[in-house]
């Protein structure tokens, strides 16, 4: 047995936020300076950080509204999990799981959005101590609790990339981006492990290309998906049925 339900004005503007999250993260890297660290926080060398405290400000406050962004995107994910469930004839296994794949979507994306949101606030606070002349120690702690947030920040993603890997292949997705998704499970749990210093250090940068990636091909993938192609599924899905 199998369910379509057609794209709503929801369903066409929520994918969007994939291009903006996208387009958020390129500006805040290309906009602002970067601390002499490399992927460390600006928070981990107080000096640079009380010069460019500012602009490091800023760029938190961007990456919070890409965090919100993200956030939304997750929801647009949901939705499509929501939107086709498909499963062997005389089975309603499909149908009842895509609610719960909704949920795992919405829970991932979601969890991964709050943490790196937090961390962004983290760095914004660090920002506002420097330019009140916070001590050097209190600010590095500070850049360690960002570090800490954004590398299990990844994590959760995992939920999001197999829902919408799932739903996918299910028909919800083209099944290149179903693939695509799957993929994004082993690259987030690496992702998180990309911490400083260890193992996976050099991953983290593939890892937040991926993000991107995703990120702005499931959005568009979203946007442009033409609702004729659910008609035309939901069609055969009642012809099947009979």
């Amino acid at each position: 047995m199998s369910s379509v339900r057609p794209p709503s004005v929801a369903d066409r503007i929520l994918p969007l936020a994939g291009v903006v999250y996208a387009l958020l993260l390129v500006l805040g890297a290309v906009l602002f300076p970067s601390p002499p660290a490399g992927d460390l926080p600006a928070a981990s060398d107080p000096t640079w950080l009380a010069q460019h405290s500012g602009p490091v400000a800023a760029q938190a406050v961007l990456r919070i509204f890409a965090a919100l962004a993200f956030t939304l995107l997750a929801i647009a994910v949901a939705r499509t999990c929501h939107s086709v469930s498909v499963s062997e004839p005389g089975s309603d296994s499909g149908s009842a799981s895509a609610p719960l794949l909704g949920t795992t979507a919405v829970v991932g994306g979601g969890a991964h959005a709050v943490l790196f949101m937090t961390a962004q606030a983290v760095a914004l606070g660090s920002a506002l101590q420097s330019t009140g002349g916070g001590a050097s120690d209190s600010i590095r702690a500070l850049g360690s609790l960002q570090s800490a947030l954004l590398d299990v920040a990844s994590i959760p993603a995992v939920l999001l990339f197999a829902a919408a890997g799932i739903a996918g292949l299910r028909g919800a997705l083209p099944r290149w981006l179903a693939v695509l998704s799957l993929i994004g499970v082993p690259v987030a749990v690496i992702d998180g492990l990309s911490f400083p210093g260890g193992p996976f250090e050099a991953v983290g940068f593939v890892g937040l290309v991926f993000f991107l990636a995703w990120s702005l091909l499931v959005g568009i993938q979203l946007v442009v998906r033409p609702a004729r192609t659910l008609q035309q599924r939901a069609a055969a899905t009642v012809e099947a049925d009979r």
